[in-house]
C-alpha cells in the first residue's frame, strides 16, 4: 500500500507517468525487474494527493501482469511484461 504524496505530483496535481512504473517495479525482485524485456502499461485514472494505492504483480511463467487499484477498489493502472 501506498500513499500518494505532493512531491509525486507535477503541476497539473495528478501523478506523473513514471511513478506508477516504480510503484509496479517495487513489487518484484530486482532479479525480475533485470529480466524483464518489454513492458506495456494501461492508464486508467488519474491519482490525486492523499489517494491509497494498492499495486501487486503475478508471475506467470514468462508474462508478468501488474495492477494498481486505489483503496476504494477503483482500477488504477494496468500492466503486462515479458520475460
Amino acid at each position: 500500500v501506498t500513499g500518494v504524496q505532493t512531491c509525486a505530483l507535477p503541476i497539473y496535481n495528478h501523478v506523473n507517468n513514471v511513478r506508477y512504473i516504480e510503484w509496479m517495479m517495487e513489487t518484484i525482485d530486482l532479479e525480475s525487474a533485470q529480466k524483464l524485456r518489454n513492458f506495456e502499461i494501461h492508464f486508467l485514472r488519474e491519482t490525486f494527493v492523499d489517494d491509497h494505492l494498492i499495486s501487486s504483480s503475478l508471475i506467470e511463467n514468462e508474462l508478468i501482469k501488474f495492477k494498481i487499484s486505489n483503496s476504494k477498489g477503483k482500477m488504477i493502472a494496468l500492466a503486462e511484461g515479458h520475460f
